[in-house]
């Protein structure tokens, strides 16, 4: 694929266009004036074919292909509950695939194309680097006229819709989307899962909701998608998921003043005793002015950033007291999860209940003791020091037994694709909770 020149266009699209056209149409306009609208139109066509060549036809929506060996980005309520699905890409090629991990609260997953190489696709880039304003090409399937089982068949092809729009806002709070970019691009029923794309040629989001009245779900002017910087975070971990969950970040027992700030930080209005946010050093009076690399103006910015991490992800807080400015460190926790018993030894991992007794392991912490005595995802923790265990409540209570620092043997069964499932013995020296 050719470089597009690295070329950002700062301004309001629809006020340049016009300007530009009304320039033209004044009299003794010459030929020369022309040029600067007809780059632009053959920047966004070129854009435009560049990406339908990555674009990924799903049963009921779209998706984008982003390595050329054929992972896909798609929603994840356009997969939801589904482990394999059909895929089409242009010009009717098809192969199976299969869904690597998922992250259903911020509404995104993975898919692996079987036997797939040399595809054309998408570069990630960097949706921090938005401005409003910006242009931005949609790409999809709208009401399925892309393919032959539209309501208006066109070729076999499979060619995608592409629309033209701009960005009309950053870091929208829309449910699980917390760090939306909004876009005017039509974004309609079948849109969904296909790329948000600069005129870099980078994917900067995955399009997935819209805003709609009266109640129709038809393009009202506003949509949503996930930002790409988002999704890059998650990336690692949904390519070791399994098909499975990745679990966002949380910091529970923490109350945030929820009013308008004027842009000068979340203030913290309370702090949970024994919490992750207390253990963490955070203190009633406190405001947070920086998450990361990104600058917090209010409540509602921290809250959104928050889920664009997945949990077990390190984060720094800059917080600011009435003797400065300081940074705290803190390992987030599982979104809508209890808190664990902190004084408990620490494993690592995140489960649910599997079929048959025991519990699953969905997954494995960097760093944690469980990644370090091998434990692996997809393992079913059978037994703790020959102590059966049946769910995921008997094993947080046998936990609650063991302090940080002691040893436990798991059993554990592990059946990788393909082989014969086989028990294990894994001893483990269990950690304190990371802050």
């Amino acid at each position: 694929m050719s470089t597009i020149p690295h070329v950002r266009i700062r301004v309001a699209p629809h006020a340049s266009l016009l300007a530009v056209a009304l320039a033209l149409a004044a009299p003794g306009a010459g030929l020369a004036a022309a040029d600067p609208v007809r780059d632009l139109e053959r920047r966004i066509v070129d854009v435009a074919e560049r990406a339908s060549r990555a674009f990924a036809f799903l049963d009921n929506g779209s998706g984008v292909v982003v390595s050329a060996d054929g992972e896909v980005l798609t929603n994840n309520h356009v997969v939801f509950g589904i482990r394999r699905i059909e895929v089409r890409l242009s010009g009717s090629r098809k192969f199976i695939g299969d869904v690597v991990g998922r992250e259903p609260v911020g509404d995104f997953a993975l898919l692996k194309l079987r036997d797939a190489q040399g595809l054309d696709f998408l570069p990630i880039g960097d949706s921090d680097r938005l401005s409003v304003g910006e242009f931005v090409i949609a790409i999809g399937n709208p009401f399925r006229l892309g393919n032959r089982n539209g309501y208006f068949p066109t070729p076999a092809s499979f060619e995608p819709t592409v629309t033209l729009g701009s960005v009309t806002g950053l870091f929208r709070f829309r449910g699980g989307y917390s760090a939306a970019i909004q876009t005017d691009a039509a974004i309609n029923p079948g849109n969904s899962g296909g790329p948000l794309v600069n005129l870099d040629g980078e994917l900067v989001g995955i399009n997935g909701m819209i805003e709609t009245r009266f109640p129709n779900r038809v393009h009202s002017g506003v949509g949503f998608a996930v930002p790409s910087a988002q999704i890059l975070r998650y990336l690692p971990r949904l390519r070791e998921a399994k098909g499975g969950e990745v679990p966002r970040g949380d910091l529970p027992g923490l109350a945030l003043v929820q009013e308008p700030s004027g842009g000068g930080g979340a203030q913290v209005r309370a702090v949970t005793p024994g919490s992750l946010a207390a253990r963490a050093g955070l203190r009633t009076g406190d405001t947070i002015v920086g998450l990361g690399s990104y600058a917090i103006p209010g409540w509602v910015r921290f809250l959104g950033l928050i889920g664009t991490f997945p949990a077990g992800e390190e984060v720094s807080l800059r917080v600011r007291r009435a003797d400065g400015e300081t940074a705290i460190p803190v390992r987030l926790a599982v979104f809508g999860q209890a808190e664990q018993d902190p004084n408990a030894g620490y494993l690592g991992v995140w489960l649910e209940d599997a079929e048959g007794g025991g519990v699953k392991v969905l997954v494995v912490f960097p760093d944690s003791p469980a990644q370090k005595a091998g434990i692996e995802i997809g393992d079913v923790i059978l037994a703790i020091d020959d102590k059966a265990i049946a769910d995921t409540d008997a094993l947080g209570k046998e936990m609650k037994a063991h302090k940080p620092g002691g040893k436990v043997k798991l059993k554990v069964r592990r059946a990788p694709e393909g082989a014969e499932a086989k028990e294990l013995e894994i001893e483990v020296t269990l950690g304190k909770h990371p802050v």
